[in-house]
């Protein structure tokens, strides 16, 4: 994990060099990304974490659907309700608890309230 961060962490310097900015907003869904980034000294962490009502993940999720960033046609993971409920309920939930850990670093959107809005 050390590799992966420290990898993570040249990134966002990276970044940063590059175009000039204060802020690199990284849209990764999965939570180990942040606990990836946070444990990087100097990395000021905030969470937008926008949530999809469960049905319809799930229902989305069950739909193969091309993967854009893969080339040899794969397609992206998808999978039955069981796994997709199971996958999240997980995902949901590590969120939460750093929003628990850090509410001042959290704020909650559902995504049913921003595409209506």
């Amino acid at each position: 994990m050390d590799d992966l961060a420290r990898q993570a962490e040249a990134l966002y310097d990276a970044i940063r060099q590059v175009t000039g900015c204060r802020l690199v907003v990284d849209a990764s869904k999965h939570p180990t990304f942040g606990a990836i980034a946070r444990s990087r000294p100097g990395v000021d962490m905030r969470v937008l974490h926008m949530i999809r009502d469960p049905r319809a993940s799930a229902f989305s999720w069950s739909r193969p659907k091309p993967d854009r960033g893969d080339r040899s046609g794969e397609s992206m993971w998808h999978g039955g309700p069981m796994r997709t409920t199971a996958s999240w309920v997980l995902l949901n939930r590590d969120h939460h608890e750093f929003g628990d850990r850090h509410p001042d670093r959290y704020r909650l959107l559902r995504y049913e309230d921003f595409v209506a809005s």
